[in-house]
């Protein structure tokens, strides 16, 4: 009797190339902040809308100049024919409207820069939790799906949402333990307040940005062009308001540095832009190809490793002024449940226990498979190959 079984998905290359982008941006990142010593985060945070911005506006260019206006209305027709159905079910937007949620997508990530430029002022954390607890994008993303998009959520969801959400009071519980020492009660609440904010934001764009691309039918690189444009806008109303110049911190880092490292921060800079671009592309993409949660995957998905080269190199988990090493293993063993979880959730594996198979693709298909034949036994006809298979809700 089978328990598990490991689950081949298809079609999964997006999530791939996102995972990749995502995870190379945020190895430069950490090169740039311990090689060359520069980590303004509202300089990143402007390549980051640039990259946006720029990215979006590219490959609308290149649809643009490759493909005529006939090919692409088919393709349109084709790839959002079923799309448009659903949009009306729902209602398609006004254009106000449709403006107002992209500025709210922007907005958010906007505030993301605010919430972490803030918390080291207010209370002393350990520079990993937000990422340790990235998993509260996938709960509040799945719940947002099912109540505000209406989409389905399977048993198994259901039990991997229970799981992640354990581990996520786990880790709060054991940094409450460890970290609260030094601090003060409230403003440690407060700093992890903050935290939840910031990953609550990331799944409030994600949602806004699967309800414009899929239910009102708008061009998913002019709502990042449309995101980056804004936030450029929000980054220069804040460098302005609080007489922060991000060129000047650029040009500062570029005098200290010797000319051989000075070439490296202006080029990594630059390719750090073009990271973000390509890691918000392909963000946009599993966003309206996949889920929010199934897009949030990579965000947590090598946390082990992470939180291994903190421990190693940043002096993470920290007790009392010492590295605690229990405190280092139980976060690594969570790392890894919360990951079994996710891959759970997504169907990347499949329990075959407590009814958890049931409403998994693999599920159906194999209850659609055995029906069939049946059915076929019972007329007394053999089995054709392109026969459609049905089920009581979906047609495979």
């Amino acid at each position: 009797m089978k328990f598990l079984k490991f689950s081949s998905r298809g079609n999964m290359k997006y999530l791939l190339l996102l995972f990749v982008w995502h995870y190379i941006r945020k190895i430069e990142g950490i090169i740039i902040n311990k090689v060359l010593h520069f980590g303004d985060s509202l300089t990143f945070t402007i390549l980051m809308f640039f990259g946006e911005f720029l990215g979006g506006l590219f490959i609308l260019i290149i649809h643009k100049l490759f493909y005529s206006r006939k090919n692409a209305s088919n393709i349109k027709l084709k790839l959002i024919d079923g799309k448009l159905k659903k949009a009306k079910m729902y209602g398609i937007d006004s254009l106000p409207r449709i403006i107002l949620l992209i500025f709210f997508a922007a907005f958010f990530d906007f505030t993301e820069f605010i919430i972490l430029y803030y918390i080291p002022t207010i209370a002393i954390i350990s520079p990993t939790s937000d990422q340790r607890l990235s998993i509260t994008m996938s709960i509040i993303s799945s719940l947002l799906s099912t109540y505000a998009l209406r989409l389905k959520t399977g048993r198994h969801n259901t039990f991997s949402l229970i799981g992640m959400s354990i581990c996520s009071f786990i880790i709060f519980i054991f940094e409450l333990i460890y970290k609260l020492e030094g601090n003060n009660l409230i403003n440690f609440f407060l700093a992890f307040v903050l935290v939840f904010c910031r990953l609550m934001f990331v799944s409030f764009i994600d949602i806004i940005e699967k309800y414009l691309c899929e239910y009102n039918s708008v061009n998913k690189f002019k709502v990042l062009s449309s995101e980056g444009f804004i936030g450029i806008i929000l980054c220069i109303i804040y460098s302005l308001t609080y007489n922060k110049n991000p060129i000047n911190e650029i040009n500062n880092a570029y005098k200290y540095l010797d000319s051989g490292k000075s070439f490296w921060l202006i080029f990594l800079l630059f390719l750090y832009m073009v990271l973000s671009a390509l890691t918000n592309i392909y963000k946009i993409i599993c966003n309206y190809v996949y889920t929010p949660t199934a897009k949030s995957l990579p965000a947590y998905f090598l946390n082990p490793f992470l939180i291994i080269y903190y421990f190693i190199e940043e002096n993470d988990f920290t007790s009392g002024g010492k590295q605690n090493y229990f405190y280092l293993i139980i976060n690594i063993i969570l790392a890894i449940i919360i990951d079994f979880f996710a891959l759970i959730y997504n169907e990347f594996f499949i329990l075959y226990c407590c009814g958890l198979e049931y409403e998994t693709y693999y599920g159906i298909s194999e209850r659609a498979e055995i029906n069939s034949l049946t059915h076929m036994e019972e007329l007394n006809i053999m089995p054709n190959s392109e026969l459609q298979l049905i089920d009581d809700d979906y047609y495979l």
